[in-house]
């Protein structure tokens, strides 16, 4: 009987420590994620915002989008965000400058996600880009 419990109690901590691994291995998958995709999209969005700079600068009509708002900027990038997703975490966009004359934009993406235990994991990402504009006649 001692070995019965020896053995059930062997099997109990190993599926704690491979369910600890998964947890860990999970979290860094989303962590991960989150950091690729919130780089990208703010790359995404400033490259369409210098494009619509550098067509006022220049006086051409090459952008792909135009912004008329910083909500439109915003929204951009939002867009960006949602089609780069493949995670099951939900993401919520902290906005904290956007400007569209200066080509400024600061947010921060909050990824939440369920951990194993039934709690709720939380990784925040910080980006902040501001356009680098090429003056008309040279640098």
């Amino acid at each position: 009987m001692k070995v019965l419990y020896r053995v059930f109690g062997v099997m109990v901590v190993g599926i704690y420590f491979i369910m600890s691994i998964m947890t860990l291995g999970e979290i860094n998958a989303i962590e991960t994620e989150a950091n690729d995709i919130t780089t990208q999209a703010m790359t995404q969005t400033q490259i369409a915002m210098r494009e619509q700079i550098e067509d006022r600068i220049f006086n051409t009509d090459n952008a792909r989008v135009t912004f008329s708002s910083s909500d439109d900027y915003i929204n951009y990038f939002k867009e960006n965000i949602a089609m780069l997703k493949t995670s099951d975490a939900d993401y919520e966009i902290e906005v904290y400058a956007a400007d569209i004359e200066k080509g400024l934009l600061s947010v921060v993406v909050v990824a939440r996600y369920k951990k194993f235990d039934g709690t709720i994991g939380e990784c925040r990402c910080p980006k902040t880009a501001i356009v680098d504009i090429i003056k008309k006649g040279g640098a």
